[in-house]
């Protein structure tokens, strides 16, 4: 069995709660209030006859940086920067928290993922993230609301643990 760490950051209303959410449960639950600090969850996700552990930190938009950055020099598998597809702003957000967390790191860099959230609404343009750090990040498009995409996101982040 493999355990590995996995932050997820973005501007706030991005999704990140509901992703996770809809990865424990199976569902959508509309979140209201602004997730302040850093909540973890735990899950277990088999590939064949492995399994992987995977500690989800899901962190909120006013979390103590002085706490997201032990976490980092613990070692992450991965850094998931979320962004909302009918949030132009929320880019922004997450170009500055690549910016830092590529500042601090000091040993092995994790690897990064772009997770756009809301990838079932039609009709929306095209994020500004052409030209940014952004763009060079493999992007992975899933919806919390319906779930498409989630369950297969934490499904390939288990099979990286596994083969590392």
């Amino acid at each position: 069995m493999s355990r590995q760490r996995v932050l997820l950051l973005g501007a706030e209303g991005v999704g990140k709660t509901s992703i996770v959410r809809q990865l424990q449960t199976g569902g959508f639950e509309a979140c209201t209030a602004p997730q302040h600090g850093i909540n973890v969850s735990t899950v277990t996700i088999s590939v064949g006859e492995r399994d992987a552990v995977i500690d989800l930190w899901d962190v909120g938009l006013l979390a103590d940086e002085g706490v997201v950055l032990p976490l980092l020099e613990e070692g992450a598998l991965r850094v998931l920067l979320a962004v909302d597809r009918g949030r132009p702003d929320t880019v922004a957000y997450a170009l500055e928290r690549l910016s830092w967390v590529r500042s601090q790191i000091r040993g092995p860099a994790p690897g990064f993922l772009l997770i756009v959230n809301k990838s079932d609404l039609a009709g929306l343009p095209e994020l500004p993230i052409a030209g940014t750090a952004l763009a060079e990040l493999p992007r992975y498009e899933l919806s919390a609301l319906s779930g498409e995409g989630v369950r297969a996101l934490f499904r390939l982040l288990a099979e990286v643990a596994l083969d590392s």
